[in-house]
């Protein structure tokens, strides 16, 4: 279980940790992380489950939930790329 495991950490930081939790994860390890760089859950997460006020909102793909319009409507944040395809 890991909570915020790259905050306060650079890209290269960050990169690094999830690299370690990808190689981890390719070993057969699950890993449980609570994390707020969606972009990277994005890349790296095989499930997600989006929390708001200690209620599971969603579980599924990433592609399902981070795409979720229904997230920002209960202040769930969304990567700044699905918030520039809206746009678009």
């Amino acid at each position: 279980m890991l909570d915020e495991p790259t905050s306060q950490l650079d890209p290269i930081g960050t990169r690094e940790v999830f690299q370690v939790i990808k190689d981890m994860s390719q070993q057969g390890i699950t890993i449980i992380m609570a994390e707020h760089k969606i972009e990277w859950v994005a890349e790296f997460a095989d499930q997600v489950v989006a929390l708001a006020d200690g209620e599971i909102l969603m579980l599924g793909s990433p592609a399902d939930v981070l795409t979720s319009p229904s997230l920002p409507e209960h202040g769930v944040g969304i990567s700044r790329y699905t918030a520039t395809a809206r746009q678009l």
